[in-house]
């Protein structure tokens, strides 16, 4: 199937789901969510989304105007640290973060940092 991405297990290459015509960015700690983009490019400000790979449901959804500016995921945890970047600012080292838990509910925390991630 031309423009679906496919999310392969390490260890044998097997197939064992699909996340549409999405970018997968990120999984999470404990591999059991992924944070995808509509594009391919970063820089467009083109919707965020955690999923759960297995059931493919959506724990949350960003359609605001910032781009994905970076991410980090909890080690062997559920959760994301999200970077957002002004969509007109895309070199901008002062981005706001979102953190997303495995349950869908975020944290976005007071003020702008420069992320390293």
């Amino acid at each position: 199937m031309p423009g679906v991405t496919r999310i392969r297990r390490v260890s044998d290459w097997a197939q064992v789901a699909t996340a549409g015509a999405s970018a997968v960015r990120a999984f999470s700690g404990d591999d059991s969510l992924v944070l995808v983009t509509g594009s391919l490019l970063t820089e467009l400000a083109s919707g965020l989304t955690v999923i759960d790979w297995r059931s493919g449901s959506a724990l949350w959804r960003y359609q605001g105007t910032e781009a994905l500016g970076g991410f980090i995921a909890e080690p062997s945890g559920r959760s994301l640290a999200v970077a957002l970047t002004p969509g007109d600012q895309i070199q901008a080292s002062q981005r706001d973060v979102v953190i997303v838990h495995g349950d869908g509910s975020t944290i976005a925390i007071p003020g702008r940092y420069a992320t390293t991630w």
